[in-house]
């Protein structure tokens, strides 16, 4: 992973676990808002509302107020925007040489940061500070899309002219502070104390509670409707209460070693799995899974030897593979026959009946045989019609989901993002080790 990427994770994972501080410090009656309308976290406190933007910034040794222009100057847009909202803007950051507090900043300070030549900063926030006297030059800031032509336009009218503000700066300043907040780390262990005082042990809170607490969080901030992104202490605390398992994905195996966490999942999923006569699906996304083309046919053979041999016990598991079509199923089946796989893919000659798909298997005890021991099938309008009516009790989730179709669709619903096959395997108890 590039340090980029690297630390943009980190930025996310920060923002996250302030989020969940924010809520358990909350009264009952906070609403808060992952990802915000305002700025990154938007807290609502009867008729004021507090706007939190936060800004990691391990990597970089020394503090010094150009770093922060940009944050800054977000928020005096918006308060130029709604001078009358009774909202206080709080810019929480991190750098390591900065001690945890509250940093004064002064009138001296914002006009500096106003004053500044950086043309980026001009263009999306300053022309919008300023007043402006040219019809041209407001029709052009105006526009979601400016040209590069317009830009330069923007740029020359507001060096050429020393506009005055369209906002009292001495009113956005009592409304407006920074907080120094700790490390990454400190903070993290922060959570896991607040959590402890909701009355989750220490033990569930590091494997469980903390991580499901930031996924929740996670998941929150990627709703397109903001009004599905708002939560409150009550609501946070009942869904870690309702939710067992912990939960599997990039976030998760960010703050807990990917080998324990296997761990933990891999004990978790044993209670059900130890389970007969369970209906399970697995949804998997190929697109998300290192050589999947190589080894999928040895990993059905390998669940199906396992899970789906006992004629009087096991029911067929259903396979489903996104992103390919019926040519990529047939042929996956030939290899799975050639394994001693015995599929069913619904299909007689060209045609797919679903009655065909979803029956169950035909069986002759005395003999040990079974009719066939895995349905497969490609995504589309015939899987969500079949599964949708199969009762499914543990559907398996592989890869990242990439449609709302399949979020509900079990009784024991598992989102699992591994990286290869020999993953899922050590999660299902097919290999000790991965």
């Amino acid at each position: 992973m590039s340090r980029v990427a690297d630390s943009t994770i980190q930025g996310f994972l920060y923002q996250f676990n302030i989020t969940l501080q924010e809520i358990l410090r909350a009264s009952e009656d906070d609403e808060i808002t992952v990802e915000g309308i305002i700025e990154d976290i938007d807290i609502e406190r009867g008729n004021n509302t507090v706007a939190i933007q936060c800004k990691y910034h391990e990597g970089q040794e020394k503090f010094s107020l150009s770093k922060i222009y940009k944050p800054i100057l977000q928020m005096m847009k918006t308060f130029a925007e709604n001078p009358n909202a009774n909202i206080e803007y709080i810019l929480y950051m991190y750098f390591p040489n900065l001690v945890d507090s509250e940093m004064k900043i002064t009138l001296d300070d914002l006009t500096q940061i106003i004053e500044t030549k950086n043309k980026e900063y001009l263009i999306d926030y300053i022309a919008y500070l300023k007043k402006c006297n040219s019809k041209e030059i407001l029709d052009i800031i105006s526009k979601k899309r400016k040209s590069d032509d317009d830009k330069q336009k923007i740029k020359k009218y507001f060096y050429e002219n020393n506009m005055d503000l369209k906002f009292d700066l001495q009113q956005f300043l009592t409304r407006f502070k920074i907080i120094v907040g700790e490390k990454y780390e400190k903070i993290k262990e922060i959570n896991k104390k607040l959590l402890q005082e909701q009355g989750f042990s220490k033990e569930d809170v590091d494997d469980l509670f903390f991580p499901n607490a930031i996924q929740t969080i996670a998941d929150l901030s990627i709703n397109k409707i903001a009004d599905k992104r708002k939560t409150n202490k009550r609501n946070i605390i009942k869904l870690l209460k309702e939710h067992k398992d912990t939960a599997f994905t990039r976030w998760t195996k960010e703050i807990i070693s990917r080998k324990k966490i296997l761990q933990i999942k891999r004990k978790q999923l044993n209670q059900n799995l130890n389970k007969n006569y369970r209906e399970r699906c697995f949804i998997l996304n190929p697109k998300w899974i290192e050589n999947f083309d190589k080894e999928i046919s040895n990993f059905i053979r390998n669940y199906k030897e396992k899970y789906c041999w006992k004629v009087k016990l096991h029911k067929p598991t259903t396979f489903c593979i996104m992103n390919v079509d019926k040519n990529y199923i047939a042929q996956l089946i030939s290899e799975l026959y050639e394994m001693n796989v015995k599929v069913e893919n619904g299909y007689v000659g060209e045609k797919f009946y679903k009655e065909k798909f979803m029956a169950n298997p035909q069986k002759k005890i005395k003999d040990n045989w079974l009719e066939f021991n895995i349905r497969l099938i490609d995504y589309s309008d015939n899987f969500i019609y079949a599964i949708k009516n199969m009762q499914i009790d543990d559907l398996f989730i592989i890869g990242k989901e990439e449609t709302e179709d399949i979020g509900k669709l079990g009784k024991n619903i598992e989102m699992i993002e591994i990286e290869n096959l020999k993953e899922l395997e050590f999660l299902l108890n097919l290999r000790k080790e991965v």
